[in-house]
């Protein structure tokens, strides 16, 4: 939809191996031009003349943080618009949805919603997105809005939304409830604390993300050990979150040990 929006020509800035539903949507458009950095040079690279940033809050692949006041700061004073993802950051990760045009997530992750549910904030100034799959149930009263030809949209962001899976959504509402009546910033403490624990334990320097990933270790081997564990990139993705406790950690940590990814003294 974000793409779609955007006029002929525009240039999109955006971070080399970022998740693909981030750039693909970008480059798969001709109409588009779009520019790949590497993710610590992201902020230095917003200046005039690029139309939207567009970044995963959290890199699926190994969990690196990006510096979102950085990129709101830079991108507000240039007048440029933004994207961020946070399908890897929502529910841990305290975030500031109104510094961005735009922030999107899939619910099925870290915000623990059944597959097929997507969320996007749509901040009240980025009047240049249109929704591109229009739909009934973007109307205020949408049982009231089922044929045509007159469109009843919101003048809100529920404009945006298409008919929803209904079973869904009936269960990602509770996940979605529970998350929402949480301290983020104590999630954030406990599921970093865990994953910096077991950094420690694994020879790691200490970081702020609860995604870590772990060079040479093989994923179906883990699984062996009783340890489940994401293949991403050629390392082991390992995440931490708020129904994980030490004694995790500690089975993550033998599990490496039994494969001898490991050589602990």
């Amino acid at each position: 939809m974000v793409a779609a929006s955007l006029p002929d020509g525009a240039r999109v800035l955006a971070v080399h191996n970022d998740f693909a539903s981030v750039l693909f949507p970008f480059l798969s458009d001709p109409r588009l031009s779009v520019e790949l950095v590497e993710l610590d040079e992201l902020v230095d690279a917003i200046r005039p003349g690029i139309d939207l940033v567009a970044v995963s809050a959290v890199q699926s692949c190994d969990g690196a943080v990006v510096d979102l006041t950085g990129i709101a700061l830079a991108a507000n004073a240039a007048g440029i618009k933004t994207l961020i993802d946070v399908s890897h950051a929502a529910g841990w990760l305290p975030l500031h949805a109104r510094d961005f045009d735009v922030v999107v997530a899939a619910a099925y992750k870290w915000l623990t919603a059944p597959r097929g549910i997507a969320l996007a904030a749509i901040h009240p100034r980025a009047t240049w997105v249109r929704p591109v799959n229009a739909s009934w149930y973007g109307a205020d009263q949408p049982w009231n809005s089922l044929y045509g030809p007159h469109m009843n949209a919101s003048a809100t962001a529920r404009r945006f939304d298409t008919s929803p899976p209904w079973q869904l959504v009936e269960a990602g509402a509770i996940s979605l409830e529970t998350l929402a009546a949480a301290d983020i910033r104590a999630t954030y403490t406990y599921v970093v604390g865990l994953a910096n624990n077991f950094r420690a334990r694994i020879g790691l320097p200490g970081g702020g993300s609860p995604i870590v990933s772990v060079d040479g270790a093989d994923a179906d081997a883990l699984a062996a050990a009783g340890v489940t564990a994401a293949a991403r990139n050629g390392k082991a993705r390992f995440s931490f979150y708020v129904y994980n406790t030490e004694r995790d950690v500690e089975m993550a940590v033998s599990a490496l040990r039994s494969t001898r990814v490991l050589q602990l003294t």
